[in-house]
């Protein structure tokens, strides 16, 4: 227990320091990443980044909880908890049943034999036979006999079995290629794992991937610069493969809907804020001076757009959107919504990322902030871009320890999402192309960064080019309260 209070405590002082601006949000993340312990059970857990709250890792996610020593302490223990200890308190009784029930057979059957000895002693009824010899049928062909000696499994938790209520969760490892190739493997609910940096040959049981399309529109992305200390925004020409820079000190690129217009985030000493350029002349505005307000996202008609800044006094993160020229914040019965990674979808709704009593996730909501919709569940889920047509969103997620993407839709809550990558590299900063087809993301999984490619469902995935650089780092001349890792950037695919 004390361990905990300790643990707990450090995560407080840490907050402290993250909202006073003595720590930046990636040192924050980092240090509280560190605050974690195993327990009696050998089991790992962490406190969250933004709820405070305590995390186990089971079944290759990490799954709120409470651990033993608080619940001993008085408090109770969350529904999950209870069901895993009703699955317990199931088996440790389901075992001295059956053998009850056994021994009850047994004397039934001494009785029974006793009365055939002293009467005309009639062969034994094929019944209780059958019970005796064999108390449970025998397995399907396709399914291994048990045998007589536990599974390390069955001894160290509970059986799928004696916890009907539970829904069972992706491993978190990728399984080990077998030594000989046997036919097609069986399918599996988890989406597949995605190929490494080198395409290989499609395997006689997949289908070959398609060629890939003559790619078209431009591609924007930042670059870190370690000896100037700041982020410059270049352009990829898909079309022809050239490189160029076009705004220096800048990132967080957005691309209109129109395909006229470039907003970014402005590191720009004498012009800090959000920033716009018009592309067919170059000229250039601010929108936006606060220099906490971050990734721009375009309304649908191309003429406003939503962002999220920590300019008040708390620091806290709000979600803003521009009226014209104006900007106010979103507001929800009365209450600024503290939220953050804003993007308007194409029906004119806008997602985020919010924490309403400890349910965190990506939200999606009306513009003017009602109707809220929790569309993911677990407090990493960030980054959100959304497809041409407003109908899914990508997300960046370390739902199960590592920086991945995945994609859900937008119109009802309680989807599952669907793994899109899945490797020991970082996967993020996605960009759908402007047909639809494709998903650009940046990923270190070659050794270094570049921008890859592939489908909307994971497939065909594929190198574009290096990015030449990290896609972030620390700023010369800024807050600490406006310092960020490279889940806060992002990338734009434009026509």
């Amino acid at each position: 227990m004390g361990e905990i209070s300790e643990l707990e405590k450090t995560y407080q002082q840490l907050h402290s320091q993250l909202l006073s601006g003595e720590l930046s949000e990636e040192e924050f993340k980092t240090q509280v990443e560190r605050l974690r312990f195993e327990d009696d059970q050998g089991r790992q857990w962490k406190i969250g980044w933004y709820t405070g709250k305590w995390y186990r890792y089971e079944q290759g996610q990490w799954v709120q909880g409470t651990p033993d020593e608080r619940r001993a302490a008085g408090q109770p223990p969350p529904e999950e908890d209870r069901r895993e200890a009703g699955g317990r308190s199931l088996t440790r009784w389901l075992a001295p049943a059956l053998i009850a029930l056994l021994v009850l057979a047994g004397i039934v059957l001494i009785i029974g034999w006793n009365a055939d000895w002293w009467g005309s002693r009639p062969e034994a009824s094929p019944t209780v036979a059958a019970l005796v010899a064999s108390p449970s049928p025998m397995p399907p062909t396709n399914t291994p006999a048990p045998t007589a000696t536990p599974s390390p499994t069955v001894t160290s938790k509970p059986s799928p079995q004696a916890t009907p209520t539970r829904k069972p969760q992706p491993t978190a490892t990728r399984p080990a290629p077998t030594a000989t190739a046997t036919g097609a493997a069986a399918p599996t609910a988890t989406p597949p794992p995605s190929p490494g940096p080198q395409v290989t040959p499609a395997s006689p049981t997949q289908p070959a991937p398609s060629p890939t399309p003559s790619l078209t529109g431009q591609i924007y992305f930042p670059v870190y610069d370690p000896k100037r200390k700041t982020v410059d925004l270049y352009r990829f020409q898909l079309a022809s493969g050239q490189r160029e820079r076009v705004v220096q000190q800048a990132s967080q690129p957005a691309i209109s809907p129109d395909g006229k217009r470039l907003a970014y985030r402005s590191w720009d000493r004498a012009q800090r804020g959000i920033l716009v350029r018009e592309l067919a002349d170059g000229h250039t505005w601010v929108w936006i001076n606060f220099s906490e307000a971050a990734r721009p996202s375009w309304s649908p008609d191309s003429q406003n757009i939503v962002f999220p800044s920590q300019q008040e006094p708390d620091r806290q993160w709000r979600v803003y959107r521009t009226l014209g020229v104006e900007f106010d914040r979103i507001r929800r019965h009365g209450g600024d919504i503290l939220g953050r990674v804003p993007i308007w979808l194409a029906d004119g709704r806008i997602v985020y990322w919010e924490c309403p009593l400890n349910k965190c996730g990506l939200y999606v909501m009306h513009s003017d902030g009602t109707g809220p919709i929790q569309l993911t569940t677990d407090e990493h889920d960030t980054a959100p871009a959304a497809s041409p047509d407003g109908s899914q969103i990508a997300f960046l997620s370390d739902r199960d320890g590592n920086w991945e993407i995945y994609v859900t839709g937008t119109r009802a809550a309680g989807q599952e999402p669907q793994r899109l990558t899945k490797n020991n590299a970082r996967d993020g900063l996605i960009a759908w192309s402007p047909d639809g087809r494709w998903l650009a993301f940046a990923s270190d999984r070659s050794g270094q960064w570049a921008i890859w490619l592939m489908r909307p469902d994971g497939s065909d995935q594929k190198k574009l080019f290096d990015l030449g650089g990290e896609p972030a780092g620390p700023i010369a001349y800024v807050m600490p309260h406006e310092e960020h890792d490279w889940t806060l950037e992002t990338i734009a695919w434009g026509p």
